[in-house]
């Protein structure tokens, strides 16, 4: 009796196609890197083993249609983890928004400035990130550039350099600052920004800050409209990001 061969021996060759296998791996971060797929082929030189003609009809083995490749056209089901993987890609993505949101509500945001009251340190259109976090844990100094609710309209944003704390005495001499009767040093003001004018010497209540923009000539701010309430500051700006030529530290 003839044994029937796995496939006719003269039956022609069809291609297969490349199956993609969904890639199970997790994203490298959670900002969205594309994670790389794999790609399975056929083994091209595996070898066909014909059934051995001694073995009885009952001895010989029935291959499950699971291992038989498929047939050309033959619509290929999708693995059973495809659905598990864009779940958890899903799922990584939503707890990356959510980190995102609370450091932009509660630790660092962006911010674009707007005028020149702060040149030459910070220029109309550069954007900053302003950390709202950092004075939870240390004291506002003199010096720090700050971004606070303008006091006469809280609705507006301001960003002033802070001059004077609570219980000193501040006084401005034609242009020149003293605070508690010293002559502070300002490097950042430039002679092109430097202005002549004075300012009575007022005394810095509690919860309260004198802050001055770096361009005198051109600032609306406590010479103006008075102190700043602490409760109004809500953060340090403390690095350049916008445009790359002029990326770094907001000093």
């Amino acid at each position: 009796m003839t044994t029937p061969t796995r496939f006719p021996p003269n039956e022609p060759k069809t291609e297969t196609s490349e199956l993609e296998v969904p890639n199970t791996e997790m994203p490298r971060t959670a900002l969205g890197d594309e994670a790389q797929g794999e790609a399975v082929v056929p083994s091209q030189s595996a070898a066909v083993v014909e059934p051995d003609p001694a073995l009885s009809l009952e001895s010989k083995s029935v291959e499950s249609p699971r291992d038989m490749p498929p047939e050309a056209g033959e619509d290929v089901p999708p693995k059973p983890g495809t659905f598990r993987s864009i779940v958890e890609l899903v799922h990584d993505l939503a707890i990356a928004v959510v980190i995102c949101v609370l450091l932009i509500t509660y630790v660092v945001q962006a911010f674009k400035v707007q005028g020149t009251s702060m040149s030459p340190e910070l220029k109309d259109g550069e954007r900053i990130l302003v950390n709202k976090f950092m004075y939870h844990f240390s004291d506002i100094a003199r010096g720090d550039v700050v971004v606070f609710w303008y006091p006469e309209d809280p609705e507006l944003s301001f960003i002033k350099r802070i001059i004077a704390l609570p219980g000193e005495t501040v006084e401005i001499k034609s242009g020149d600052v003293f605070v508690d009767g010293v002559l502070i040093h300002e490097s950042y003001v430039t002679s092109a920004h430097a202005d002549r004018r004075s300012h009575p010497s007022q005394e810095i209540r509690p919860g309260h800050y004198f802050v001055l923009g770096d361009n005198r000539r051109g600032s609306n701010d406590s010479r103006s409209w008075g102190l700043v309430p602490e409760r109004y500051i809500y953060g340090r700006a403390f690095v350049r990001i916008w445009p790359p030529s002029d990326v770094g530290l907001v000093q």
